[in-house]
């Protein structure tokens, strides 16, 4: 947490906050940005990270990397599809965001 994103979510009292990569270090301390960010807003924060595996996997560093939602998808396969969401899933709720 920054002095100047401290400022910021004091400041504008965001709805919500967004990830990138060069936000993330580990979980716990990508758990802890997130919850530091909560204690600078009045109302619940909207968290959200870009994360649809393949090149767009901003927690491959975290967790390593997982597929793309087409890699996915060319598959054919429904459970693969449901299995790969509720793993996204997982990921991004390690971490506090949903």
């Amino acid at each position: 947490m920054s002095p100047s994103l401290r400022s910021l979510l004091t400041r504008v009292r965001p709805a919500g906050v967004v990830l990138f990569q060069r936000n993330i270090l580990n979980a716990a301390q990508t758990w802890e940005l997130l919850r530091l960010c909560q204690h600078y807003v009045y109302n619940p924060l909207f968290t959200c990270v870009d994360m649809e595996g393949g090149t767009v996997d901003r927690l491959r560093d975290v967790f390593g990397p997982s597929p793309s939602a087409a890699s996915v998808f060319e598959t054919g396969d429904r459970g693969l599809f449901r299995l790969h969401g509720k793993a996204i899933g997982a990921i991004c709720r390690a971490v506090g965001s949903m």
